[in-house]
C-alpha cells in the first residue's frame, strides 16, 4: 500500500484494487500476503475483512473490486454484502463475478438478481471465467444466465476479464475461449 497512492495518481479516473479473497484459499505465492492483511482486519468471516480493508483506504483507492472467497466454490452473497457495505464510501465499485462449470444454484441466481436491482450505474461488472478445460458448454449457460440479469444501462460497464488471447506456453490440448465468449457477448 505504501507505493499505491503515487500509482492511483497516475489514473485521475480511478484504478481498480482488489484484496483477492480467493488467494486464501489454497497455498501459493501471494496466500500469506493476502491472508496476514486479513488478519489485521475487523470482522468474523473474510468478506467482512474485505470490507473493512477498503474502508480503511478509501483516500488510496478509487475503485474497489468486491469477488468472492472462492472460485470453486462459489457463493455471490457476498457481493450483494459488498456493495451494500460500500456504496456510502465509493463512487463506483466493481463485482469480479467468477463463473465456473458448476451451473448456478437457484440461491446464487438470487443473490445475482439482488446484486443487479442494487448497482448504480456507475459501478462495473467483471465476469471472470475460471474454468476453460473442455468445459464451455456449461461456462456457455452460465454467462448467458448472468449476462440475461444484466440491466442495459449496466452493459457499457460490464467486462469479460478473459478477453484476451493467452501467451504462446498455453497447453496446447485446451482451447482459451476467453476472446470468443467476449465477441459473442459484446464484452470488449
Amino acid at each position: 500500500l505504501a507505493n499505491l497512492n503515487k500509482v492511483t495518481g497516475r489514473f485521475p479516473n480511478g484504478m481498480m484494487v482488489e484484496l483477492p479473497l480467493y488467494l486464501t484459499d489454497t497455498e501459493n505465492k501471494y496466500f500469506g500476503g493476502v491472508s496476514a492483511i486479513l488478519r489485521g482486519l475487523d470482522g468474523d468471516d473474510a468478506e467482512s475483512r474485505q470490507i473493512a480493508f477498503y474502508k480503511q483506504n478509501t483516500g488510496l483507492i478509487k475503485i474497489p473490486v468486491v469477488s468472492s472467497s472462492s472460485s470453486k466454490l462459489i457463493s455471490y452473497k457476498n457481493l450483494v454484502g459488498g456493495l451494500k457495505g460500500l456504496s456510502q464510501h465509493y463512487k463506483r465499485i466493481a463485482f469480479r463475478i467468477f463463473i465456473n462449470s458448476v451451473d448456478i444454484s437457484q440461491t446464487n441466481m438470487k443473490h445475482l438478481q439482488d446484486l443487479m436491482q442494487l448497482l448504480r450505474k456507475e459501478d462495473i461488472i467483471l465476469l471472470d471465467v475460471v474454468e476453460f478445460d473442455g468445459l464451455e458448454s456449461e461456462v456457455l449457460k452460465n454467462i448467458t444466465k448472468i449476462m440475461a440479469l444484466v440491466p442495459e444501462n449496466k452493459l457499457p460497464n460490464t467486462f469479460l476479464l478473459n478477453a484476451f488471447d493467452v501467451s504462446p506456453d498455453w497447453r496446447s490440448d485446451v482451447h482459451h475461449y476467453g476472446p470468443l465468449l467476449a465477441k459473442m457477448f459484446n464484452l470488449f
